[in-house]
């Protein structure tokens, strides 16, 4: 089952906060994306990742942000 083979895979499970909430806000009106990209680009921010594979073109307007077409 693909969810078993992602606990043996090496992630970081990290925690939504209020301030990445707030910066996510800030993304939205900024760069125009939806909650969901937004939450996810204040968390790379958060944690210093600067490389997405996506095929979401929004995240080619971020630019600090590397997006790798799958």
């Amino acid at each position: 089952m693909a969810a078993d083979d992602m606990m043996n895979m090496n992630l970081e499970i990290v925690s939504f906060s209020d301030l990445i909430f707030a910066k996510a806000l800030k993304f939205m009106r900024r760069h125009r994306l939806m909650s969901n990209d937004a939450v996810h680009l204040a968390t790379m921010g958060k944690y210093g990742a600067t490389n997405i594979a996506t095929n979401d073109r929004d995240f080619e307007r971020i630019e600090w942000l590397s997006v790798w077409k799958p």
